[in-house]
């Protein structure tokens, strides 16, 4: 998607200037991210995820859902991504859902990434699919807050790192994923690509 990493060329120049081996790769399973990310979160404890949010109290479903509101406008003592888990925990719970089935796809996806990155490799993911959406929005859409979700659940390190701003002064940054215990690999390539392409950058001073 051109639109989810708009300085993917510069990166790339940037990579192999420091004599990095750069190459696109297709991962189709990440497409399932929203699905893995549910799943996990399903099956991580005993107990229903509505109990564990009410701190040992079953929240009810007109409870969640007048929650929704607030958690829109950043009032909510709970995030939109847990609400909308009770709603798809209530939604499926006659369902045969296989989470069995779901948690082998997260494994498969999870053991093509490790091959592909090796002992010192790193991914370099978009961390959404546009350039700087506004507070809060990027958790309207499951596909969109999907692009972060999907490496928490695959248990990967991953550094967020600025890489200046678009022409129309909005930040932009790439993920940086490694394998597991490389959180140091992850940094460095971090603070390479960062030092190269302007990293952070103060938002202009408005005038009102």
């Amino acid at each position: 998607d051109a639109d989810a990493c708009p300085v993917k060329e510069e990166i790339y120049k940037v990579a192999e200037r420091r004599g990095a081996r750069v190459r696109s790769v297709h991962l189709p399973g990440l497409r399932r991210a929203i699905a893995m990310w549910a799943t996990a979160m399903s099956t991580a404890a005993d107990k229903p995820y509505a109990e564990i949010l009410g701190n040992g109290t079953p929240l009810r479903m007109r409870d969640v859902l007048r929650e929704f509101p607030r958690a829109a406008m950043g009032r909510s003592d709970y995030t939109l991504p847990s609400l909308g888990l009770c709603v798809l925990e209530r939604l499926t719970k006659d369902l045969p859902v296989d989470h069995d089935g779901e948690l082998e796809a997260t494994r498969r996806v999870r053991a093509e990434i490790l091959s592909l990155l090796g002992d010192r490799g790193v991914l370099l993911y978009p961390s959404h699919p546009r350039v700087a959406p506004k507070h809060r929005t990027a958790l309207y859409w499951p596909v969109q807050w999907g692009y972060t979700a999907a490496f928490n659940v695959l248990e990967l390190p991953v550094t967020q790192t600025p890489l200046g701003i678009t022409d129309d002064g909005l930040p932009l940054g790439v993920q940086v994923v490694g394998a597991p215990g490389n959180d140091h690999v992850t940094i460095r390539v971090a603070l390479a690509l960062e030092e190269a392409m302007g990293g952070w950058v103060p938002p202009p001073r408005l005038f009102r």
